[in-house]
């Protein structure tokens, strides 16, 4: 009688604090508001030459000292498959110069990280190289012995031991001795290899699991580390998940989905709890997809990108995770993406188009209407 007493009393204190009972999570309701063509002004414009109009990705260092800049262009075709080229700009923000430029004949895929004075980059062949900051030249290469092909690097464990690429497996690498090993791959052979292979991951902040997306099987699967024990999953049919991002600090999960059926149609972002998976709220952020979902460090906002249309433009927004409301949200019209990353003390946003840097201070970021 008195448990259930507790009980009552428990669940009425939760009700009305807005808390759920049954995971600790509070009912939270994403809204959608406006988006302006307009954004506020910089702090600070870096442009390259030549100009690039393909955005790659961008990166602070660790210290935030210094911005990667990586973007593309498309050089020709090789029979049927188009040639693109990477280009790698090193900015030092305090100087507001390019500090070392890298510029293989090659495409690199994915992120690109610091690591130890290098920049840690994949090729589309699947070779993992360090390009030394100092000399501006390839320091290091790895070659994947265990499965050659294309793939790309997606992320780095929080403690800096392991690198993972994927591609139809995912592979793991040993930072301290370059050794790669296949930490998942497809065993179904019923299921073609097109249709069922991993496309976004990301570490839990302690670095003892991994998530991964698994597009067209639209499944969320997190792996133990690093072993790569499947301990739970969960399934979304006729949706593609497009795009992942995990709290630093509370265990939440943000997944970017596409509908795939007509009454389903859009982009929609999906927070779950990081530890049961239970989905606390879903919206439908863009008319068309999501590119990319992430977490500012202190998880207060979510950003996601996306489009309403093909071609149309990419938009972003900025959510306030305590009240669920808009606080920001752009439309960038004439690109088709934009990169951005956040500083590591979270003071700052960088916008990136291709060759054209926009940093932003990040409370007017979010505070413009």
């Amino acid at each position: 009688m008195l448990k259930n007493i507790l009980a009552l009393i428990f669940a009425s204190w939760c009700s009305t604090l807005g808390a759920n009972p049954e995971n600790g999570a509070r009912p939270l309701k994403l809204e959608i508001g406006p988006v302006s063509k307009t954004l506020p002004d910089p702090i600070k414009i870096l442009s390259d030459d030549p100009p690039w109009n393909h955005a790659g990705m961008l990166g602070f260092s660790p210290d935030g000292k210094y911005l990667l800049n990586s973007f593309f262009h498309k050089v020709g075709r090789q029979g049927k498959e188009t040639i693109y080229h990477s280009r790698i700009a090193v900015w030092d923000l305090s100087q507001g110069k390019v500090v070392r430029r890298f510029a293989p004949d090659e495409w690199f895929s994915g992120e690109q990280f610091f690591f130890n004075g290098a920049i840690v980059a994949c090729s589309r062949k699947g070779t993992i190289q360090f390009l030394s900051l100092a000399s501006g030249k390839v320091e290091k290469t790895w070659s994947n012995k265990v499965k050659p092909g294309y793939r790309r690097i997606t992320a780095l464990s929080p403690d800096n031991k392991f690198l993972v690429t994927l591609g139809r497996e995912i592979i793991i690498w040993e930072m301290s001795t370059g050794n790669p090993k296949i930490f998942w791959q497809n065993q179904d052979k019923a299921k073609e290899q097109r249709k069922f292979r991993p496309l976004d991951l990301a570490f839990s902040p302690n670095g003892n699991e991994l998530f991964a997306l698994f597009s067209r099987d639209a499944t969320l699967v997190c792996f133990a580390m690093p072993g790569g024990k499947e301990l739970r999953s969960v399934s979304r049919p006729g949706f593609a998940l497009e795009a992942l991002a995990v709290g630093s600090r509370k265990k939440i999960l943000a997944v970017g989905e596409a509908g795939v059926a007509e009454e389903e149609r859009g982009g929609y972002v999906t927070l779950r709890d990081a530890a049961t998976f239970k989905e606390s709220t879903r919206v439908k952020a863009f008319a068309g997809i999501v590119y990319r979902v992430a977490f500012t460090k202190d998880d207060k906002y979510l950003i996601a990108t996306g489009a309403d249309r093909p071609m149309s433009g990419c938009l972003l927004r900025v959510w306030d995770l305590a009240t669920g409301k808009q606080v920001a949200g752009y439309d960038f019209g004439k690109p088709d993406t934009i990169s951005f990353a956040l500083s590591p003390d979270g003071s700052r946003i960088a916008l990136s188009t291709g060759s054209v840097i926009q940093i932003h201070d990040w409370n007017n970021f979010i505070a413009k209407k």
